[in-house]
């Protein structure tokens, strides 16, 4: 078995493809493309919601918690590859089966997507299972492979747009396989056998859900409904009711007592538990040097780790849909400096979160709010590895502008701050200049507004500063940072 990273390196049969040649940029993209409209095409729904499902003929399969693969007929090879690049090569089992059917009967440039899942012995397949096996700890011979799409036939040519046609053209390449097989699939239109369907295999633990494609197009994964206890470590406000909170931002506790994030949820319940949530936090919110923004571009108000609640999920993801690991901050908590951000490492997106309730019962802790919670249906990278700071370089002021206005003994301050990350190049979440605009008027019912521009230049940061002086100095403004 060969393990390699990147698309510009073997893929099987021991020949080399030089990085950036034009078959490697055509076979990853196409990849790379199928994953991503497989992504946005998929809607969620709880084993409750099947009798949402629009009328129709449905093919059902069961949901294989493993990882997707692609399996790839190249240069008279098979191989296995993922769609950031990773490659599975040479004298794997379910490789070399693969090659007695799907080899000989494929043409090259014909390509399948399936899902790769490791058996460990005890009851069904687990998505660490098969990170488990790539990495040497277990029995190769366990991994199998359940195909369930034609993503390209000969020289990557665009496969059948119905789906039946692509199924059948699975079964007749994988028909006598062991290893490597098409997914178990029924044909209906009848949504009480769609239902048996969900009892058999998910009731039941067989599988993790069901996976329903459509003829018109549109994939279903459902899947029952699970939470997870989470640690709240921010929130933000309701514009039209600053009474109610409008998102929360979530954690995990890692086994080192750093606090993993895993995302947000806007899903919140009724206007009074929205309030009920405002009040229980604003005690809690501390000053801090770690700052996020919202899906709505508000800043989160940080606050102390002291609540917990309980939020029900459809799903998990560990990778974007480009097959890219989602990787968010780790942070630490502490009296004396309250939030310190730490690093970025892999985590997971909450897939449709609704807060269910608070846990009083419950604390911000290893054992109650512990990030080992998401193991049995996300396999997250490194989640017990400690998680330690990271130095960044140091950002500089590059431009200070501050101007005053007297009015009715009053005093207004507007004042302009551009700053030169020096990060962009270490972290890809930092910009490379921040344009921060600040206008206090003691007048207004609230005082302060600030203002946040990015910019990916010292060009543009100039272009959006000049701007903001132009349209907000005017006459009366007096330039007040000068001796």
């Amino acid at each position: 078995m060969t393990w390699l990273q990147g698309s510009g390196e073997q893929l099987g049969s021991g020949r080399v493809y030089p990085a950036g040649s034009v078959n490697d940029r055509e076979l990853m993209g196409c990849l790379q493309m199928y994953r991503r409209r497989v992504a946005s095409s998929y809607r969620g729904l709880k084993g409750s919601e099947l009798g949402e499902l629009p009328a129709g003929e449905f093919h059902v399969s069961p949901k294989v918690d493993g990882e997707l693969w692609f399996l790839v007929k190249r240069d008279q090879s098979v191989v296995l590859i993922a769609s950031n690049g990773r490659v599975l090569s040479g004298d794997l089992p379910l490789l070399k089966e693969a090659s007695a059917s799907f080899g000989s009967r494929a043409a090259d440039g014909f390509v399948i997507a399936g899902e790769l899942f490791g058996l460990s012995g005890k009851g069904r397949p687990r998505v660490g299972d098969v990170a488990a096996l790539l990495g040497g700890d277990g029995d190769v011979a366990r991994l199998g492979y359940q195909a369930f799409d034609v993503v390209s036939v000969a020289d990557y040519g665009t496969p059948p747009d119905v789906y039946s046609d692509r199924f059948a053209e699975l079964q007749r390449l994988l028909s006598d396989g062991k290893r490597v097989k098409a997914i178990k699939t029924a044909v209906t239109n009848d949504p009480v056998e769609i239902k048996s369907h969900y009892d058999a295999y998910v009731e039941t633990g067989k599988a993790e859900g069901l996976v329903l494609r459509s003829g018109d197009g549109r994939v279903y994964k459902v899947k029952p409904s699970f939470t997870l206890d989470c640690v709240v470590l921010g929130f933000t406000e309701r514009a039209e009711d600053r009474e109610q909170a409008r998102s929360l931002l979530l954690g995990l506790v890692r086994e080192d007592g750093s606090l993993q994030l895993v995302g947000a949820c806007g899903n919140l319940g009724s206007d009074e538990e929205r309030k009920t949530l405002k009040s229980k936090l604003l005690p809690l919110v501390i000053p801090s040097d770690f700052r996020q923004v919202s899906g709505s571009g508000a800043m989160y108000r940080l606050v102390q780790p002291e609540v917990v609640v309980e939020v029900e999920c459809t799903d998990l993801q560990a990778m974007n849909s480009s097959g890219e690991s989602i990787e968010r901050w780790a942070i630490q908590w502490s009296e004396e400096a309250g939030w310190q951000p730490l690093c970025r490492v892999a985590s997971v997106s909450l897939i449709h979160p609704r807060i269910q309730r608070i846990r009083s019962d419950k604390a911000a802790n290893t054992v109650d709010a512990r990030l080992a919670q998401v193991s049995e249906r996300c396999w997250v990278v490194g989640q017990k590895e400690p998680a330690s700071a990271t130095d960044l370089p140091t950002s500089e002021l590059t431009r200070r502008e501050v101007y005053t206005k007297e009015a009715k003994e009053k005093t207004s301050v507007r004042k302009l701050l551009v700053w030169k990350t020096n990060k962009e190049a270490a972290d890809q979440d930092f910009p490379a200049y921040v344009v921060h605009w600040t206008d206090y008027s003691p007048g207004r019912s609230k005082p302060l507004k600030r203002t946040v521009r990015l910019a990916p230049n010292a060009v543009e940061a100039q272009r959006i500063a000049d701007d903001f002086i132009a349209s907000k100095i005017k006459k009366g403004w007096q330039r007040a940072d000068r001796a």
